[in-house]
């Protein structure tokens, strides 16, 4: 019990003192395939994705996967606010509109990918912004749109 007790509190200091991100209860999303702004239907492919919003020099963390999409196949991932581009300030993104390019990533030969995208802290504005990924085949978003995540409800403290 002692010794549980130490390890505990050598771990906490390490996290203290050395500045490692401590997240915010991540929020997860499923995609979904048919419906609103989807114009091309690939029947079996969805995916998860999850936002998380740690303390530090990372302001926002989306990762995701994607399956069952065509095989070795570019797709260019969007975060998307309803039309809100004030949540990013930062130079990453390549906005499109209101559509915020933030990756390509090519599926594998089983149609399965995943992203990674990090967002300094410095980059985001103070608010509450419904979020949404879209996975995109062109380089124009919304024109060959093939998966779009559920609303996540973003509070940037």
């Amino acid at each position: 019990m002692k010794k549980a007790l130490i390890v505990m509190t050598v771990v906490l200091l390490a996290v203290c003192l050395t500045g490692i991100p401590v997240y915010a209860k991540a929020q997860q999303a499923s995609f979904y395939n048919e419906g609103f702004g989807i114009n091309k239907t690939i029947p079996g492919s969805g995916g998860k994705v999850i936002i998380n919003l740690p303390k530090g020099d990372v302001g926002m963390v989306a990762q995701g996967m994607v399956r069952n999409l065509e095989l070795n196949t570019p797709y260019y991932v969007y975060l998307w606010a309803h039309y809100d581009t004030s949540w990013y300030t930062g130079t990453e993104a390549t906005w499109l509109d209101s559509w915020a390019k933030f990756a390509t990533i090519t599926t594998n030969a089983a149609g399965h990918a995943n992203f990674h995208i990090n967002i300094d802290a410095d980059d985001l504005t103070t608010g509450s912004y419904d979020i949404s990924v879209w996975i995109d085949e062109a380089e124009t978003p919304g024109s060959v749109t093939v998966l779009v995540s559920y609303e996540i409800t973003v509070n940037i403290p």
